[in-house]
This record gives C-alpha cells, sequence and structure tokens, in this order.
C-alpha cells in the first residue's frame, strides 16, 4: 500500500469541500501540497477521482465509489486509535473477579464494584464465586485479575492486599437451642456442640479465625458439617444440625427460625481483603485496585 491515512483525509476534504483552497485551510496545509497528495493518491488508485477547472471541482464516477470506503476506511481508522488508548489505559478489557460467598454481605465489596462500573462502564467485569484458597490459586496460574477473600491467606507472598473491612464474629443457632434465650454466649459454652464450617484451609481465611476462637476457649471445634459457603451453614444450623460460627453481616439472612448471638469476650475478627498479583497484570487490574483504595477511604 502506498497511500496512507493522511491521503484519505486529504481527499475527503476536498471532496467534502469541492474547492482545494477551502480544504487546504481546513487542513492547515498549502494548497499547493494538497494538490500534489491527491494527485499522488490518484496515480496509485490508477484513476482520476476529481475532475478540475478554474470554475469548479467534482467527483468523477470513481471518484464517488472511492469516497465510501476512504470515510469507511479512515472512521474504523479512528474507532482503532481510540480503543488502542482506551485499552492503554486500562478503560476497556476484561476484569475476571474471583468473590467468597459472603463476601457481598457486608456492603463493601457491592461499594467498590459499583464505583468502578460507574467511572470504567467500558470494562467488561467477570466474577466468579470462589473459596478464598481457589482465589489465590487463580491469581496465581494467571486465571483471575482480582479476589475478594477473608484473611487470613495461608501465603500473601507476591500479592497486593487492601484490607476493606472488619467483622465481629456471632453464632447462628435455631430459636429453640438452650443458648438461644442468652443475650450473648461465651465461646466456651459452645464446646460441647456440633459445629458446621465452610470448606477451605484450617490456617486460612474465616475457618482460621474460628479455629483460634475456639482455641482460646480452651476446646478443639467437632465439625460435623463442611459446607461451601457460609450461607449455607446458618442454612444447616437452622435445620438444626450445629452451630455455625460466622461475620455479623450475614445477620442479614434471615432463614425460619434461625437466631444470631455475639460472643462475649471475644476480640478476632473476620476481616474481608481484595487481592491481586504484583506486578499488576494489566492496566485495568490497577485501575481496579485504586478504585477500590479510593472507596475504602471514603467508607
Amino acid at each position: 500500500m502506498n497511500f496512507d491515512l493522511r491521503q484519505l483525509r486529504y481527499f475527503i476534504a476536498v471532496a467534502d469541500e469541492l474547492h482545494f483552497g477551502r480544504a487546504a485551510a481546513q487542513l492547515h496545509i498549502v494548497q499547493p501540497a494538497l494538490s500534489m497528495q491527491i494527485k499522488a493518491l490518484e496515480r496509485h488508485l490508477g484513476a482520476e477521482l476529481l475532475t478540475r477547472s478554474r470554475q469548479y471541482v467534482a467527483l468523477t464516477e470513481v471518484g464517488t465509489t472511492f469516497l465510501r470506503e476512504a470515510r469507511r476506511a479512515v472512521s474504523q481508522a479512528e474507532h482503532a486509535e481510540a480503543v488502542g488508548r482506551m485499552a492503554a489505559a486500562g478503560r476497556i478489557g476484561p476484569l475476571r473477579v474471583g468473590y467468597l460467598g459472603s463476601a457481598p454481605f457486608s456492603g463493601v465489596m457491592s461499594r467498590v464494584i459499583s464505583r468502578f462500573v460507574r467511572d470504567f462502564p467500558e470494562v467488561e467485569l467477570r466474577l466468579e464465586e470462589l473459596a478464598t484458597h481457589e482465589q489465590v490459586q487463580r491469581l496465581r496460574d494467571g486465571a483471575l485479575d482480582v479476589g475478594f477473600v477473608r484473611l487470613p491467606l495461608a501465603s500473601a507472598a507476591g500479592m497486593d492486599v487492601v484490607r476493606l473491612a472488619q467483622e465481629q464474629i456471632i453464632v447462628a443457632l435455631p430459636s429453640a437451642h438452650r443458648l438461644a434465650r442468652e443475650t450473648a454466649i461465651a465461646p466456651a459454652a459452645l464446646r460441647d456442640e456440633r459445629f458446621i464450617m465452610a470448606a477451605g484451609q484450617a490456617d486460612a481465611g474465616l475457618a482460621r479465625v474460628i479455629w483460634r476462637i475456639c482455641e482460646k476457649a480452651g476446646f478443639t471445634p467437632v465439625v460435623a458439617q463442611t459446607v461451601a459457603q457460609v450461607a449455607t451453614a446458618v442454612a444447616l444450623a437452622e435445620a438444626g444440625l450445629g452451630v455455625a460460627l460466622v461475620p455479623e453481616s450475614l445477620a442479614a439472612m434471615r432463614i425460619g427460625t434461625i437466631t444470631y448471638r455475639h460472643l462475649l469476650g471475644v476480640d478476632e475478627v473476620s476481616e474481608i481483603a481484595m487481592v491481586a498479583m504484583t506486578p499488576h497484570r494489566s492496566r485495568v487490574t490497577a485501575n481496579f485496585i485504586r478504585t477500590t483504595i479510593i472507596a475504602v477511604s471514603k467508607l
């Protein structure tokens, strides 16, 4: 190809004005240079695009046909340039987001995502509910860009960790349970209970917080049921299969006769965080992290 977009733009300007002088002024070049470029384009195509005389300039039949394609080519090139600039700025492209099933209950995750969607509406969000350890593995494998998890992590090496919110731990149990009449429950009173716990690594996330609470109370919890998500633990507790220690935000779940009680003397909290690999794999990811930090600072 021996012509470029500049020549196409020059030709379009002349075709629109049908006057070399006005087109040259619009393009901010001198008229002889414009004429030379149009002639070069015509030589390349092997046909006249314009008929010229002292009185007028008109499109030839070839020129009329070529003009439609020239406009289309310039428009597509401008679109490609705009898309490229937006991609370079992290304003378009996919963002793969993992999240723990209990994370949305706190509200902080939805506030972060809402702000990001407002500021970067062209980014394609792909959300997937995953356990914390699954998110960490996918982040390290490059199959995920960011994740919403509960701390602590088994290992945060090579990762950005943005702490979002802390939640107290409460106990979920049926209203007919012997401890339901108490306004608050000492962890030691749960010594003989059967626990329903979300699956995951015992040394990470909510599981680690629960084990610490029980260890400080002097016992090891008897795990009767293991479930994929904390919300399911609440449902099974309501069914009488055991008790569940859950983040306080899950008290918004009103299932049947479920009752929630605070724990006495417990200073352990469940902390929600956003995590991503360092360095960030894309500008979109960097923008999401920046948005997260701004959103958290305004809480």
